[in-house]
């Protein structure tokens, strides 16, 4: 419901969100606005984004295709951002917008998304839902 949400308000192409393990392992993905084949083009790489910010718990605004992942810019994508999941001081999960057309996030819009991404950490918080269960 918060990515519809999310796509709904800010218009990204594409919403998606990744809830990690301790380790970093991928336990859950979601997204709307996703083409049949994403999965195939996109998953979390070692030193991509969505680990980096898993790994500092600090968000990403990217406006440089070239920094994207490759099944992204075959995708179209042109900015993304990438906002933390944090529960108990712990980054458990990444939400991530992507464009396809080049998008100025304003520092409005920036402190919206991160209020969603608080309310969404909220909601999927490991202590309250368990990814396994799925």
């Amino acid at each position: 419901l918060t990515l519809h949400s999310l796509q709904e308000g800010f218009r990204p192409d594409i919403a998606t969100v990744n809830l990690f393990d301790s380790e970093g392992k991928t336990e859950f993905h979601y997204g709307v606005g996703l083409t049949p084949k994403y999965e195939e083009y996109v998953s979390p790489r070692p030193d991509g984004l969505a680990m980096q910010v898993w790994r500092t718990g600090r968000r990403m605004i990217i406006d440089d295709p070239t920094l994207l992942h490759p099944g992204l810019r075959t995708l179209g994508i042109q900015s993304s951002i990438v906002l933390p999941l944090h529960s108990n001081g712990e980054t458990f999960g990444v939400q991530f917008l992507h464009y396809r057309q080049p998008h100025h996030f304003t520092e409005h819009e920036v402190e919206l998304l991160s209020l969603f991404a608080n309310q969404a950490a909220a909601a999927a918080s490991p202590r309250l839902w368990n990814p396994k269960s799925i």
